[in-house]
């Protein structure tokens, strides 16, 4: 996919999580460095069951802010997947 075609509902495949490098950072390390360069976040879509719960369906990506992007080249996109998946 060319990055012209990116959009809101496909932009999270072009995210990696900037927040963690060679090493796991701390809880408090991965939170502070997250913060401040990731951009997005993965939310669940929920649909309704059939007994009537909700049940994630797929991971949505969202902005953890109003972002304006300016750039002409393409760029890696932060996106938040949280300490708890990286802990193991």
């Amino acid at each position: 996919m060319a990055a012209k075609d990116a959009s809101g509902r496909n932009i999270g495949q072009f995210a990696n999580d900037l927040a963690v490098g060679a090493d796991v950072p701390s809880d408090q390390d991965y939170e502070a460095v997250s913060e401040a360069v990731n951009v997005l976040a993965l939310q669940w879509h929920l649909a309704s069951a059939p007994d009537g719960r909700l049940e994630p369906v797929t991971p949505v990506s969202i902005f953890l802010s109003t972002t304006t992007f300016r750039n002409r080249e393409p760029m890696e996109l932060g996106c938040r997947y949280g300490r708890r998946f990286w802990a193991e």
